[in-house]
């Protein structure tokens, strides 16, 4: 019972605010008297969206959501009852409250606060910095450095710092803000990085390191002041930055000007990046010195084209064209980061907040605290917008899969090349795949196969980038620091306890993980039944079976795996064999499809591993779930195997097709599957197919000239035409 109407709310509203859900109130019924009596309450996200012409890109977050609760005044109570008409969501419930609206309302004290503050005409932005932090620490007695130092350490900052030698006085200082250090660690694919001046009383230059969310939302990484703009400076810098990243992903994107101290220090931390310079800082600095003494617009027009020219020169460009140039830097990912507009944002709005140019250090270091909290909250509340909204123009059959699981941005991408290709009627044959190469999300010729199909389109043909919407560090499993302590442990345990003749098969066994052999493709043999023996075993009793050719082959419809099959491939199969059930079975039936014999599972085991980790990040994108369970499953030579090391189906398959260039062919009870390889080598040149071949084949095989004409077409374009046929004397042979 609740004395009050807004006692109810408010335990209402508190509760569901507690469970990540928000509640709101959908009507109320009033007496004749105008005193409320009923109120019913319903989820934020409840109701259907009703459709309104209207020229604005909006979307909805409604779901239809079933949740309501009633309560009810009771006359002879004098008080509240709440009644349970529905107690189940349709929906998870929300990660980050900032992306509700109903949850940033202010509070009455925070209301009269503002009001308050307004009427002493205070900024904005001010008034928000002061509803989110209201107490001032007293610095008094202390000097510029104590204070900066027990401001960093009493926000948590991440620091490094060196003085000078001699004078012990700050020469660079290196901090991150510990909310940006979680966003850093979550979203370490892109590095935007430039330098202002003129922002402290010390005339240091200060740096600032910012990056991009998947919701395209800017945030600042760390900051730095340096002594000066000299390479060791930024190299100590970003070296500060990169210890950071310790099991993270790798850097995938950095945009710099054209600072060659700056630059230099990029490529030696962060060797394996993609370098790209600020097009927008080109492009000013040109316009900037042929408007000082051009007056003509004709004139101007003629240099911008001549520019254009010369960006396609060979010449002193060349060695910095893949930094800037559209067709260069879009055959790597980049995001559609081309220029350092971002960094040149946050610039500008720290100087808002700093408001003098000869800022105290420690002042700069609170403002930057206010900044990043700001940010914060705009990154929370994107990621939920993409988590609950659909916008009605990405209400696609293609796109289904994608709700609540890739960022808006990505999907406004999309449609745009969507529209685009619609408008310029595009020849898919010749898209180039730009978007696919520089955004990693599907290009116009891989999404008019979905659209003519009428199929989702897979999730997995988004990068990992698109489908992070949270703050959860971007962990790279080639990255951990990998011990064997325990299973060596394991090891020695179990060999204490065997026999003598035990010892000798487990030394054995642990031998064939360092020979050489193991490395190498085993030799094939005739038949894929014949056992290959190893000369450091002795002998086993079962002999080898050879196939006699001159004998039709046994009907396999007899085979009691054969009643495990549908009927329609039965005509198809010529051979059964029935591996040893020790746990490594699929990895014996693969091998003896390869036709290497039973007993080099271990092989295809090592094989398959070094696939999974020789292409990593690749693998990483293609399995967004189970990557870690399909390693470890890899990761044993031993027989009989656990269960945790049985062959993971069906994404092994996967492995298996690209690293033997096969198709796989997966018959199971619950469903038939065909692997093909991921990739594969260039599209080389293929001779002139054989003239019997041509005239003796099947017509189930006639497509085969079709499928592979772009080839044969290839090799008869390079083949030279003055090919002379040589003349041989057979006399001289005689």
């Amino acid at each position: 019972m609740f004395e009050s109407r807004e006692e109810l709310m408010q335990w209402v509203q508190s509760t569901a605010f507690s469970l990540d859900y928000i509640i709101v109130t959908r009507r109320s019924k009033a007496k004749e008297n105008g005193v409320v009596s009923y109120v019913t309450f319903i989820c934020d996200r409840g109701g259907e969206y009703k459709f309104k012409e209207s020229s604005k890109k909006s979307g909805t977050k409604k779901t239809n959501c079933k949740f309501r609760l009633v309560g009810s005044y009771l006359k002879q109570y004098d008080g509240w009852t709440l009644r349970v008409i529905c107690d189940q969501h349709n929906h998870p419930p929300a990660q980050h409250m900032e992306g509700h609206a109903y949850a940033r309302r202010l509070k009455e004290n925070e209301k009269k606060l503002l009001v308050d503050l307004t009427s002493k005409n205070v900024t904005p932005h001010d008034i928000l910095s002061t509803l989110k932090e209201q107490d001032e620490n007293n610095n008094v007695g202390k000097t510029p450095i104590q204070v900066l130092m027990l401001l960093l350490n009493d926000k948590q900052f991440f620091t490094e710092f060196s003085v000078n030698n001699i004078s012990n006085e700050l020469e660079n200082l290196f901090f991150i803000h510990p909310r940006s250090l979680d966003i850093w660690r979550a979203f370490s694919h892109v590095l935007i990085v430039d330098a202002m001046y003129k922002t402290n009383k010390y005339d240091l230059p200060f740096v600032q390191i910012v990056d991009v969310t998947s919701t395209n939302k800017t945030f600042s990484i760390a900051f730095a002041f340096i002594i000066n703009e000299k390479e060791e400076n930024y190299n100590w810098a970003l070296t500060c930055l990169k210890l950071t990243l310790e099991g993270c992903m790798y850097l995938r994107v950095i945009v710099t000007d054209k600072e060659l101290a700056l630059m230099n220090a990029c490529q030696q931390v962060f060797p394996d990046a993609t370098r790209l310079l600020c097009r927008w800082h080109i492009t000013e600095n040109i316009k900037k010195h042929y408007r000082q003494s051009i007056k003509s617009q004709h004139e101007r027009d003629s240099i911008r084209a001549m520019w254009t020219v010369l960006v396609e020169s060979p010449t002193w460009i060349f060695k910095y064209k893949e930094m800037f140039v559209l067709v260069w830097i879009d055959r790597h990912l980049n995001f559609g980061e081309q220029t350092t507009n971002r960094v040149e944002s946050q610039h500008a709005k720290l100087k808002k907040y700093i408001c003098a140019k000869n800022s105290s250090l420690d002042k700069f270091v609170g403002c930057i605290d206010q900044n990043v909290k700001s940010q914060l909250t705009s990154i929370y509340e994107s990621f939920e917008k993409s988590r609950i909204v659909l916008k009605h123009r990405h209400n696609l059959q293609c796109f289904r899969l994608f709700r609540g699981f890739v960022a808006l941005e990505a999907l406004d991408i999309l449609e745009g090349e969507l529209q685009w290709s619609s408008r310029h009627q595009l020849d898919y044959s010749n898209c180039g795949c730009k978007l696919r190469h520089s955004c990693g999300v599907p290009c116009a010729c891989m999404l008019s196969v979905y659209l003519n199909s009428g199929e989702c389109i897979p999730l997995d043909s988004i990068d990992v980038f698109w489908r992070k919407l949270d703050l959860s560090p971007s962990t790279s499993v080639e990255n951990e620091d990998i011990c064997c302590d325990s299973e060596l442990e394991m090891f020695k345990e179990n060999f204490t306890k065997q026999s003598k003749a035990g010892k000798k098969s487990l030394l054995r066994k642990l031998r064939d993980i360092f020979q050489l052999k193991l490395n190498k493709e085993p030799a094939k043999h005739s038949s894929y039944i014949i056992e290959i023996l190893d000369l450091n075993q002795e002998p086993s009793e079962q002999v080898s079976d050879f196939i006699d050719l001159n004998q039709m082959p046994k009907s396999c419809d007899t085979h009691p795996l054969m009643k495990e099959i549908l009927d329609m491939f039965h005509p198809y199969i010529t051979h059964v064999q029935d591996v040893k059930g020790d746990g490594n079975c699929r990895f014996q039936a693969i091998s003896v499809c390869l036709g290497y014999g039973e007993d080099q599972w271990l092989y295809v085991r090592h094989q398959l591993l070094d696939e999974l980790l020789s292409s990593y990040d690749v693998y990483a994108r293609v399995f967004t779930d189970g990557i870690d369970e399909l390693r470890n499953s890899l990761c044993f030579s031993q027989s009989p195997a656990p269960a945790e090391h049985w062959m993971v189906m069906p994404i092994t398959g996967v492995l298996i097709a690209n690293r033997f260039g096969v198709i796989l062919n997966y018959l199971t009870k619950r469903g038939d599957i065909t692997f093909f390889p991921l990739w594969r080598e260039g599209d080389y040149p293929m001779p002139t197919i054989s003239a019997c071949w041509i005239r003796h084949r099947a017509p189930s095989t006639a497509g085969w000239q079709t499928m592979y004409m772009s080839r044969l077409e290839f090799y008869r374009q390079l083949k030279p035409c003055n090919l002379k046929t040589p003349v041989i004397t057979i006399e001289n042979y005689c």
